[in-house]
């Protein structure tokens, strides 16, 4: 009865530790996205301060994901009847065998895509001007120059 109500409580704390996290994170993501309602507070933004929180939050769930999955892989090789160090160690080995799969997987894009993963070139010309294809006003690759293409898609690479 003693244990029961003791743990109870904890229980009680674990829930309200949650509920408070859960209430600042919606907080958070509401008060973000509400930036966009002010031009003045668009304009503080710096590109470099987005850039470190986007990575910072994609570092944050690549962790928070990485230890679940990392937990359920031990707890699969303990069900499987290794002991506990094994387990560990089985889990590390499969976790630095897909990073190196990334790698190769990588490395065979790049090589596919003749050393890009990523495209350069915009759409071809439209077809000639007839009377069942109508000239547009559309602009063609022969229309821009290369440094347009450069500056239009960012790419600093090449």
């Amino acid at each position: 009865s003693r244990q029961l109500s003791t743990m109870a409580k904890t229980a009680e704390g674990d829930v309200k530790i949650a509920l408070a996290l859960v209430v600042a994170a919606a907080a958070s993501t509401g008060l973000g996205a509400a930036v966009v309602f002010f031009p003045f507070l668009v304009k503080m933004a710096s590109r470099r301060v987005l850039a470190s929180s986007l990575g910072f939050s994609a570092g944050v769930m690549t962790y928070v994901s990485f230890i679940e999955i990392f937990i359920k892989a031990e707890d699969s090789f303990l069900e499987a009847g290794f002991d506990e160090g094994k387990a560990h160690g089985l889990s590390t080995l499969c976790f630095f065998g897909g990073v190196v799969v990334m790698m190769i997987l990588n490395f065979l894009v790049s090589v596919l895509m003749g050393g890009h993963a990523h495209r350069h070139d915009v759409p071809a010309a439209p077809p000639e001007q007839t009377e069942d294809h109508p000239k547009k006003n559309t602009t063609t690759r022969d229309d821009i120059a290369e440094s347009d293409v450069d500056q239009a898609y960012g790419c600093p690479c090449c």
